[in-house]
């Protein structure tokens, strides 16, 4: 299955998507000196993206924790962190990236349902069980 082009890009998609959401999250939180490093790309950098909509330079309603403030930084961090256009127009329409979803604080109650079996060899197979026991 890791050899899927499906599954492939699928995992590229995400690894970029929890990238901005970590430089996101950094930027919120005022993490080492990101808002800084976030406006200087935005004030210095040379966007070439005829569809960016973002802002020319950071302001303090960028950093809040709300839908506008975020959809804009998420537009501005595709624009810093990708460097092809062609990239930065698919992550701006792709659903996966818009996606920002904080957990909420607290302990989370969830069910993980596994068919290890399927595909690994049948019920002889317990290759993933070492995982379960650590979950």
């Amino acid at each position: 299955m890791l050899h899927q082009e499906w599954f492939q890009t699928f995992w590229a998609r995400n690894y970029d998507a929890l990238t901005v959401v970590s430089v996101l999250q950094n930027v919120q939180m005022d993490v080492d000196k990101t808002r800084k490093w976030v406006d200087g790309q935005l004030r210095h950098g040379t966007s070439t993206s005829t569809d960016y909509k973002g802002v020319r330079e950071a302001c303090d309603a960028l950093w809040q924790k709300n839908p506008r403030s975020e959809a804009c930084l998420v537009d501005c961090l595709i624009e810093i962190l990708f460097y092809d256009p062609a990239d930065r127009l698919k992550y701006r329409r792709d659903a996966l990236m818009q996606l920002i979803i904080e957990e909420p604080p607290g302990h989370l109650n969830f069910t993980v349902v596994s068919a290890m079996g399927v595909t690994g060899g049948g019920i002889a197979n317990f290759s993933l069980s070492e995982i379960f026991d650590i979950i």
